[in-house]
């Protein structure tokens, strides 16, 4: 399998930056991972909790059933992302900055 998408990429039918979006994962924390291609958004919890909209927003989510905090350590970030087609807030330990510099894919165009 590995030796068909060497010889299409080779011959340019299959651009490696959407091999790598497809199979990277950014790590959350504790044995937490998404998908890089499912994230949505990346958000620094101390500056983003200033806003009464953010604090609702939060609240509400978590009322739903739509938070996972991954630690009992206070969170650094939340991360919003698709699991299951439904939109799913993730409370990280990580900062928000690490996240976003470890969510980064070089792309290599063929």
């Amino acid at each position: 399998m590995i030796s068909m998408y060497l010889e299409l990429i080779m011959v340019g039918l299959l651009n490696i930056s959407k091999i790598r979006r497809e199979s990277m994962f950014l790590h959350l924390g504790e044995n937490v991972v998404v998908p890089i291609k499912d994230v949505i958004g990346i958000f620094d919890i101390e500056t983003t909790m200033y806003s009464a909209d953010t604090s609702q927003f939060l609240r509400m989510s978590e009322e739903d059933g739509f938070v996972e905090r991954i630690t009992n350590e206070a969170p650094k970030s939340f991360v919003i992302a698709e699991v299951d087609k439904k939109s799913k807030i993730f409370l990280s330990p990580i900062s928000s900055s690490t996240l976003s510099k470890r969510s980064e894919v070089v792309y290599l165009e063929p």
